[in-house]
């Protein structure tokens, strides 16, 4: 038995203790508890963000601090100004909702009544109650399942705060021992290549997280401002805060899913544009569509190229295909980790042909 396994090429004893201790193990938890492995997932990715602010202040703040500031106060203070803007959002809301009987009796009952259908806000108003009644039952499980899932979300997050402000705390720690790992099941001849690949994965992943979050910032303010002036000009009511700059704001951020995120927070502007002024101020509509083309152009031409950088050209069919499947595994939090993911294999994939050119046999 030991003549037979002498007889087996290094490389795949190497590649069975590597499968055997690492790749079979990952891929077994991913199946079994995919919400877990994308709470890791994330975590890692936050710690790994942050860890540069971290070092730049560790001579002056306590590491564990700084680690905990970052994973728990921050986002606490995140969620008061959330719920400090909430009140504004409901007016907001409540404002658009007045307006529904009118766009239902001047717009919509007209375009009814001529396919012989009677159909108005009265008539919704009186037929309300009987609905009402039938679908109560239905009603109280949907809450039901709405608040399990908030509770659901709550003990998420606060996962991975705590898993993030872990790492983040033992990152030196954590990558040491991951590196010191791989050197001790692979050969000592590879220990400069896998170097060189998690390099090229740091490197990669700076790029692409940090440059898309830069990017998202600067679009969000672009986005926040321009959407608020056009609607507090539409709407003749000047405030400081509006609902508008919210909706700019949030699509700025929702470039982090590419290629699809922008046009999502179009959409959902223009619905709101419908809900508030109907038909009656039409360019409101041709000032969104060029505000959200200018800040398309801008992203593309100038805001991707300076901050990404040309080295994580990925084609489209590929970025889409990630997007499609991060949906299928971990809904909208899979698409925003898609592209990582994918670049993370990318660089993994680019380093190992590179390694298997160098060590072929020449032919002359």
């Amino acid at each position: 038995m030991i003549h037979a396994l002498d007889k087996v090429p290094n490389y795949l004893k190497y590649a069975l203790v590597l499968n055997l201790t690492l790749i079979v193990p990952f891929l077994i938890i991913s199946y079994y508890i995919p919400t877990f492995t994308l709470i890791l997932f994330s975590a890692t990715l936050l710690a790994y963000i942050s860890n540069p602010v971290v070092d730049r202040l560790d001579g002056y703040i306590s590491r564990p601090l700084l680690s905990f500031i970052i994973a728990f106060v921050l986002p606490g203070l995140l969620l008061i100004g959330i719920a400090k803007v909430l009140p504004v959002m409901i007016g907001e809301f409540i404002k658009l909702g007045q307006t529904v009987p009118a766009i239902l009796d001047t717009h919509l009952s007209p375009l009814l009544a001529k396919l012989g259908l009677d159909f108005s806000w009265g008539t919704l108003v009186a037929e309300f109650p009987h609905v009402y009644q039938k679908l109560l039952p239905d009603i109280a499980q949907i809450g039901q399942q709405q608040i399990g899932s908030l509770l659901s979300t709550l003990v998420h997050a606060l996962l991975l705060a705590m898993m993030a402000f872990l790492i983040l705390r033992d990152w030196r720690s954590l990558t040491s021992s991951g590196r010191e790992y791989l050197h001790n099941i692979t050969p000592d001849s590879w220990n400069h290549n896998i170097d060189r690949i998690f390099k090229s994965i740091g490197v990669s992943i700076s790029r692409l997280i940090r440059g898309q979050l830069e990017v998202c910032s600067i679009l969000a303010v672009y986005y926040g401002i321009s959407f608020h002036i056009v609607g507090q000009i539409a709407s003749q009511e000047f405030a400081f805060v509006s609902l508008w700059m919210l909706l700019g704001i949030m699509t700025g951020f929702l470039n982090l899913i590419p290629y699809i995120g922008v046009p999502i927070g179009g959409i959902i502007v223009a619905l709101f544009g419908i809900m508030s002024f109907q038909f009656e101020v039409l360019w409101i509509y041709l000032s969104f569509l060029l505000i959200i083309g200018i800040g398309v152009t801008m992203d593309h031409k100038m805001l991707t190229p300076s901050i990404i950088g040309h080295r994580l050209k990925i084609n489209e069919i590929f970025v889409y295909l990630a997007i499609y499947f991060g949906g299928a595994v971990g809904g909208m939090t899979g698409i925003i980790l898609a592209l990582p993911a994918m670049v993370i294999v990318i660089a993994v994939t680019k380093n190992l042909y590179h390694l298997w050119l160098e060590c072929r046999p020449h032919q002359d």
